[in-house]
């Protein structure tokens, strides 16, 4: 890359920017999957939330002889203006790591790809609180028939119960089904039910776990952080922390990205103020670096989450010890 600092304008540098675009995309992260991002040009955007009346039609189709038919309403929607803040962190490296690293970039890359998991972290906490299973109401989830380390439990018939509820709520079946934490998806792929009614026991050896039930993709979300940053110890902990299965409604599933407009329960909104994306990767000298030859690597990151539609979203719980 070379000498790569930003101009006196202090302009994102392009080759920085791609590195963190192309990093934001690996490391078992699912936020973008399941609350899926539209690109706005400003900070300042409107989103819509529909009415459940777009569900109901109880309405007479008769007309008596000379008289008009009934109206069938059209279904509200309430428009709501939201502000993305700007989100910004910094790292450093010196000459001496330049001079040191086989490649003069590595340090660069390094503090970029740094500054991009701590940003994709904060996404990553961010979803996983919206979808939290207690906060959703009695009509929306269901405790499991019993743990599914229990030989009396059924996984199979609280999956299709499952759907079932999300149809008659939505008009439209789930299209993932996301293990709320690890355990959960042992407990429930492990299960002598699971494993020999729909032959995944033959699966699991032959063809590695499944990657999706009944035509359902499955998620499993492995995206870890150190749970006691400031101990000189490691201490790894999962971001989502769940004892349950979350059935949900996603349109940008394989690609993360979303319209702004099809029904989704949560829905990301990342503003490219600069006309290019939401990710600015800058560089810097210090202002002392004359004596320290430090630099430093500065990211900006525009996004907001925002609830779209709340019934998109069905939970089993209890499904582990």
């Amino acid at each position: 890359m070379g000498d790569i600092l930003s101009n006196s304008q202090g302009q994102p540098v392009p080759e920085l920017t791609n590195v963190a675009v192309s990093y934001w995309a690996t490391g078992g992260w699912i936020a973008d999957q399941v609350a899926p991002v539209k690109t706005v040009s400003k900070d300042v955007f409107r989103f819509g939330r529909w009415s459940d009346q777009v569900n109901k039609y109880n309405v007479n189709a008769a007309r008596a002889r000379g008289d008009v038919g009934n109206v069938i309403e059209a279904p509200g929607r309430t428009w709501f203006d939201g502000i993305i803040s700007e989100s910004q962190l910094r790292a450093y490296y010196t000459d001496e790591e330049v001079k040191d690293s086989p490649n003069p970039d590595d340090p660069r890359i390094s503090r970029v790809n740094t500054i991009t998991n701590a940003l994709r972290y904060a996404v990553e906490v961010k979803v996983a609180a919206a979808m939290d299973p207690a906060s959703l109401p009695a009509a929306q989830k269901t405790a499991a028939s019993a743990n599914y380390e229990n030989a009396a439990s059924t996984p199979e018939k609280d999956w299709i119960e499952a759907v079932a509820n999300f149809e008659i709520l939505n008009g439209i079946a789930p299209n993932f089904c996301l293990f709320g934490d690890l355990k959960s998806w042992t407990a429930w792929v492990t299960n002598k039910q699971i494993r020999e009614s729909r032959g995944l026991y033959v699966n699991q050896l032959m063809n590695g776990m499944p990657d999706s039930y009944m035509g359902i993709p499955i998620l499993k979300p492995s995206a870890r952080y150190d749970s006691a940053p400031a101990s000189t110890t490691f201490t790894p902990s999962r971001v989502w922390a769940y004892n349950a299965m979350l059935f949900g409604y996603s349109p940008g599933l394989a690609s993360g990205s979303w319209d702004g407009n099809s029904p989704v329960f949560a829905g990301q909104f990342q503003s490219a103020l600069t006309g290019s994306n939401p990710f600015e990767a800058s560089e810097y000298l210090d202002p002392h670096y004359t004596s320290n030859h430090v630099r430093w690597i500065v990211m900006n990151f525009r996004r907001d989450l925002e609830l779209i539609d709340p019934l998109k979203l069905y939970a089993v719980t209890t499904v582990h010890a």
